[in-house]
């Protein structure tokens, strides 16, 4: 074997032995409200991990430097073994795992908070001004962990953007629909009052 090819052998075989960088984690997150009084809302949200790496940060109506909350959320709740933190003034939440990362394609509920805002103005836009003027309310990022020491660089590179969104709720019937509903229930009774009468 000539010698360009030992050396050629030894770096390949060198560069296959660095470890590859953790993709990003990649999630969905929705949330459903519940009316718990006249202008008190209670939001709960459900974290779905889409990667295959752990998720220990969601971080909720936030991008770096920014919370888009305009009513500070009170009793915020997190699952077993997350704890959370309001950051940005009360304009943002973070959950982070206390030692129980969502693994990769898990579902996480518990995430939830109460606040004053409600579900039109939370599924709205950020109307104040600068570069985030326009995002979702409920944009949000998640992280594998928090980079160590925290910069706006690093987190916007470790970190995955997503929109938190308003969960699907069944379909209400049409009108039509409930009209055939009607007429086929009442053909029922008609039917079972004639064989009654026979």
């Amino acid at each position: 074997m000539k010698i360009h090819q030992v050396l050629l052998a030894t770096a390949a075989f060198a560069l296959g032995a660095v470890p590859t960088p953790a993709a990003n984690p990649t999630a969905t997150a929705s949330f459903t409200d519940i009316l718990l009084g006249p202008g008190e809302y209670q939001y709960n949200i459900t974290l779905h991990n889409t990667g295959s790496g752990p998720i220990g940060v969601y971080w909720f109506s936030w991008v770096p430097g920014a919370g888009f909350l305009s009513a500070q959320p009170t009793n915020v709740m997190s699952p077993s073994g997350w704890t959370d933190q309001l950051t940005n003034n009360g304009a943002a939440i973070m959950w982070m795992s206390t030692g129980s990362s969502l693994a990769g394609g898990d579902k996480l509920t518990g995430f939830s908070f109460d606040s004053t805002e409600t579900p039109a103005q939370l599924a709205g836009t950020f109307m104040g001004t600068g570069p985030n003027a326009g995002d979702a309310i409920t944009t949000s990022y998640v992280y594998a962990q928090l980079p160590n020491p925290l910069n706006l660089d690093t987190l916007t590179s470790e970190g995955t953007r997503l929109v938190t969104t308003p969960a699907s709720t069944p379909g209400v019937p049409e009108p039509a629909t409930l009209g055939l509903l009607g007429l086929s229930l009442m053909g029922m009774v008609l039917a079972r009052r004639r064989m009654k009468m026979s």
